[in-house]
């Protein structure tokens, strides 16, 4: 073939490669590509705006992948949802961090000179932002590199503390009204822990785990010592009930 056929044939290959379009791609493909770390969610906007085969795509996989990628710990709020709009999620999200991030910066400029009083956050109320948002953005304020941002980090983690107290206590008082058949003694033991220390990572599931933990040792012990004692019959709920009397008269 002369020269002149070969300049035609890569001209032929050129135009046909030039000539397809980035929804030629399979949906799978794409979805992959939207999800990689180095787009950003107003790149994943713009892209849903081009075309309705886009905009159908980016919902809804592409908007929860951007959620879980960037705000990982709140994943746990939805475990038990059976539907949910993860481009609205992310909306949310997004603009509670940037109130969250506002009344911090607020708070350094009207408190610097003195305390945090308790009434001086009240105001976090009025944001409307749904808790778990609030608390997660407090966090990664808390959670940034250390020797940056420290009057933020002093504000949020007071703003932090004041949030959970309000929502340990209006849970606590809803428990409170229930029937004594429906009230737990490990639920109200924890409630009063998670009050005490609204910072750490506190739940009735991680307790229970450790107190069935403690049940197995010391049955373990009586078994060896001690084989036919009655507390090996009990049921776990009346063992957990004793051992937290044990624990509170220690």
């Amino acid at each position: 073939m002369d020269s002149k056929g070969t300049t035609a044939t890569l001209e032929r290959r050129s135009g046909s490669v030039c000539n397809r379009h980035l929804t030629d791609l399979p949906e799978e493909v794409l979805e992959y590509i939207l999800c990689l770390p180095v787009l950003e969610h107003t790149d994943v906007a713009s892209v849903a705006q081009t075309c309705r085969r886009l905009y159908s795509l980016c919902q809804n996989q592409v908007w929860k992948h951007k959620f879980i990628d960037r705000w990982p710990l709140l994943l746990k709020h939805y475990r038990c949802k059976e539907s949910c709009n993860w481009q609205e999620e992310f909306r949310a999200r997004y603009v509670t961090g940037l109130q969250v991030r506002r009344f911090v910066a607020s708070c350094s400029k009207q408190f610097f000179t003195e305390d945090v009083p308790c009434f001086g956050l009240d105001d976090v109320d009025v944001l409307g932002c749904p808790v778990h948002f609030m608390e997660d953005e407090l966090l990664s304020i808390l959670n940034t590199e250390s020797g940056q941002y420290l009057t933020w980090k002093y504000y949020a983690k007071k703003i932090l503390y004041f949030l959970r107290q309000q929502t340990i206590m209006k849970n606590f008082k809803e428990f409170l009204q229930q029937s004594q058949n429906q009230q737990s003694v490990l639920e109200g033991a924890v409630f009063v822990d998670q009050y005490c220390n609204p910072l750490e990572d506190i739940s009735i599931e991680s307790i229970q785990s450790h107190i069935d933990g403690v049940l197995e040792k010391i049955k373990k012990v009586l078994w060896v010592k001690n084989s036919s004692h009655p507390s090996l019959s009990v049921e776990k709920e009346f063992a957990t009930f004793l051992l937290l009397l044990y624990v509170k008269h220690c």
